[in-house]
């Protein structure tokens, strides 16, 4: 008599094996009669099904079970005129892939099973035409046919193109389609079913089509790279969840020649990079703009337009041959990624003066994702390469945004494609002010024009300078009902620089670069707004302000047009320093420069310190200077201080009406 023990070893040897069978079986169903599918060995290791149902170009297969081993292959015959080959797995298994699945021609391939379907490791596909599989329980064939793998009597096997699927939404377990292998299509690819759980290599020669009912999950690690590739368009749906963790290794990603589009009923998850031939889209379900969400690594590169609503995460970069469309928010929570980031310098389309002698400087933004956080959005740029899809335009249009203590670039002057059009900038709110720490530094550089209507802020906190604030447009700049700060407590404020080759028109703003702290000797920044061939207007109560509250140097103030300079309705200039001296400001025009109703100071306002005023410069090269309805001119020093000149030089008359000067 055989010992227990050696009974169970028997027993577990002979479970085993069916396990191992059913992985390499191939068995047709009696559900197509006299038409049904039949299996033809090859060799060792491969079959041909031949049979089935044919009905104009179509042809049907149906199977109880249907599975590769690994090291085998299954090949479905291709008669003539047969364009494509459907079929269904009407037992209660999942589908096994773990050798080739392959077509003996050019047909398409549907392959059905309501149960699911796994391709291991090691599957592949040897598919000219397209390929697709799915845990539908059904496929449409027109208005009258249908293709059923749950309920086969019900079928209606008719001579039209394959249409929509069906899902029994009362299924008691959801099929799921799991892919671990490299595969590989000459046509479209689509993976259909109720859940998708994705590693390895997906691959189209057309359209890759990747939807789930409900969640599609994707991964890599550090050896095996996740990959999504479609020659042509390329769509990722979960209609409750999309998520993918693909930034382990340097090749993974999500790639497409045409189109790329995510869709979710909820927000996106999406750690990894796009690369995208057209245009790149995150929608909802009912096509409205959809929300990304992604904590370690996203990059979006498209030849096309880049379009989303609302973006929570890492330091992100986007790079679009065509526009970018954000209104939502942005919010920045940490770098990204050492191993994947983007470090570059980028220089910007103008220069600075930064002395009396006319010298300049370059403005280079740092760019480096894993050591600052970073928003780093450069539109309308030859740098995407090649398009499939060429943009519409060169448009930045964004909502708010939110990254404390880091950097943020909006630029459409990068490698730009100067046969788009120009592109405007437009943005809400942006903060890079930190609680504690340095404030970051803002970037906007547009081709075209600029409109804001908004708070930018770059102060620091409680220890630390101000970020810059730069500000430069090829056409205009309009900032009304704005704030623009970049103050500091304990250290130095930053530079505020406003540049258009065009006209700047600043209305009901306000303009700081302030040193707040009382018993700091951090000074005020510095406010430079220049229009190289237009008009300065400052207007409706806007304020420039670089004092310096505590022992240093308030900051400077110049403006500077190509033709006038306009302030009027309550305007003022202000670089006022309690202890130490006020700053410089200048006015200069080639035209006429206009002050009504309104004050330029620069004044030390402590009486118990030697405080200087500042200094009031304004050229008018070939105009008049006016100064109408008690517009004031002051550079006062109180107690031992000694107050600054004023300058007026102007090449035409210069009226002063209804006015006090001092």
């Amino acid at each position: 008599m055989k010992s227990p023990r050696l009974l169970s070893l028997v027993t577990l040897v002979f479970s085993l094996l069916p396990v191992a069978e059913a992985v390499a079986q191939v068995k047709p169903d009696n559900t197509l009669g006299n038409e049904n599918s039949v299996v033809v060995p090859i060799d060792q290791d491969n079959q041909r099904i031949d049979g089935g149902a044919t009905r104009g170009a179509n042809l049907f297969h149906s199977f109880l079970e249907f599975n590769v081993g690994a090291g085998r292959g299954v090949y479905f015959a291709n008669p003539t005129g047969i364009e494509n080959i459907l079929s269904r797995i009407t037992g209660n298994r999942p589908s096994r892939i773990f050798g080739t699945l392959g077509v003996l021609g050019d047909a398409n391939l549907f392959l059905l099973n309501p149960n699911g379907i796994f391709f291991g490791k090691n599957a592949s596909l040897d598919i000219n035409g397209s390929f697709l599989a799915t845990t539908a329980d059904g496929i449409s064939l027109g208005n009258q046919g249908y293709f059923s793998a749950s309920e086969p009597q019900t079928s209606n096997l008719v001579a039209v193109e394959p249409g929509a699927l069906f899902f029994n939404q009362v299924a008691n377990q959801p099929g799921v389609i799991r892919s671990q292998g490299n595969l590989t299509t000459g046509g479209n690819f689509t993976l259909w079913a109720d859940n998708l759980d994705l590693k390895g290599q997906l691959q189209a020669g057309g359209d890759l089509t990747l939807q789930a009912q409900d969640t599609i999950r994707a991964q890599d690690n550090a050896a095996n790279p996740f990959i999504a590739q479609a020659g042509n368009q390329l769509l990722v749906q979960g209609d409750q969840k999309v998520e993918i963790l693909a930034f382990n290794h340097p090749n993974s990603g999500l790639f497409s020649g045409g189109n790329m589009t995510l869709r979710s009923g909820n927000r996106v998850g999406g750690d990894t990079r796009y690369t995208s031939g057209g245009n790149f889209t995150i929608e909802q379900l009912d096509g409205s703009l959809g929300d990304l969400f992604s904590p370690k690594d996203p990059t979006v590169r498209a030849g096309g337009d880049v379009s989303f609503n609302n973006y929570t995460g890492a330091s992100l970069h986007i790079f679009a041959g065509g526009s970018v469309t954000i209104p939502g928010n942005i919010r920045i929570t940490g770098t990204d990624t050492a191993d994947n980031s983007i470090q570059e310098n980028v220089t910007l389309s103008k220069e600075i003066v930064v002395d009396l002698d006319g010298s300049t400087q370059a403005i280079v933004a740092n760019i480096d994702g894993s050591t600052e956080p970073t928003l780093d959005i450069r539109a309308g740029t030859t740098a995407v390469g090649a398009a499939a899809i060429t943009g519409t335009g060169s448009d930045i249009t964004i909502g708010n945004i939110n990254n404390e203590g880091g950097l943020v670039l909006l630029t459409n002057q990068y490698a730009p494609n100067t046969a788009l059009p120009a592109g405007t900038i437009q943005v809400g709110n942006i903060n890079t002010r930190d609680r504690m720490d340095a404030g970051g530094n803002i970037y906007i550089d547009s081709r075209g024009s600029i409109q804001l209507n908004s708070n930018l802020n770059s102060s620091a906190g409680q220890m630390g300078d101000a970020g810059d604030i730069i500000l430069f447009a090829d056409e205009e700049i309009a900032i009304a009902n704005s704030r623009i700060a970049s103050d500091s407590r304990n250290g130095q404020a930053g530079l505020i620089e406003v540049q258009a080759s065009n006209s700047v028109e600043i209305t009901a703003s306000t303009l700081t670069s302030e040193s707040l702290g009382s018993d700091t000797s951090g000074a005020g920044g510095a406010i430079s707004i220049t229009a190289q061939t237009g008009s300065i207007a400052l207007d409706n109560g806007t304020r420039l302000n670089t004092s310096a509250r505590g022992d240093g140097f308030a900051g400077f103030i110049t403006l500077d047009a190509g033709n006038q300079i306009a302030i009027a309705n309550n305007s003022n200039i202000i670089s006022n320093a309690d202890t130490r001296e006020a700053g410089l400001i200048g006015l200069q025009a080639n035209n006429d420069i206009n002050i009504s109703n309104s004050d330029i100071k620069a004044e030390s306002q402590d009486g118990d310190n030697l405080g200087l005023g500042g200094f009031i410069n304004i050229t008018a090269q070939l105009g008049s200077i006016e100064l109408n309805e008690g517009a004031q001119l002051s550079t006062s020093a109180t107690g031992n201080g000694v107050a600054g000149n004023i300058t007026l030089d102007r090449g035409n008359q210069m009226p002063i009406a209804n006015n006090n000067k001092n």
